[in-house]
């Protein structure tokens, strides 16, 4: 992960993030209150779901995820996918820091106790979806 504009660079305008995962990597389902995420693809070919619409973006495709809409997305392609995040409002970054710090402290990730992954997401605007 690389940091290219923080909150702080913007007045919590906006942040923008370089970030790669390997195939078959992405996050869980989940949806933001106020946060408009925008996803600019470099390398590799992604499977998106946003409320049980699919879409495969591939390099030079932008995906992007208004408030309140669960979404979620898979690597699908041989390599890791390089990807650019806009997140608005800023400040979106230390989620990422967090969760890292998060990974560092246990042997297991997923941890057994979501409970601190769980307090993470919630600080920065992200939940997830209620269980049916």
């Amino acid at each position: 992960m690389s940091l290219l504009a923080t909150g702080d660079d913007t007045d919590g305008a906006w942040s923008l993030i370089e970030n790669e995962a390997d195939p078959g990597q992405g996050p869980a389902p989940h949806w933001h209150e106020e946060m408009i995420e925008g996803i600019y693809i470099l390398e590799g070919e992604i499977d998106f779901e946003t409320d049980d619409e699919g879409r495969r973006a591939g390099p030079d495709e932008f995906v992007l995820v208004l408030p309140r809409r669960v979404h979620t997305f898979t690597v699908v392609s041989n390599e890791p996918a390089r990807y650019l995040i806009l997140a608005s409002p800023g400040g979106f970054e230390g989620y990422f820091e967090e969760l890292q710090e998060l990974r560092a402290e246990g042997d297991e990730w997923p941890p057994s106790d979501m409970a601190p992954v769980i307090e993470v997401m919630e600080r920065y605007d992200t939940y997830l979806p209620p269980v049916e």
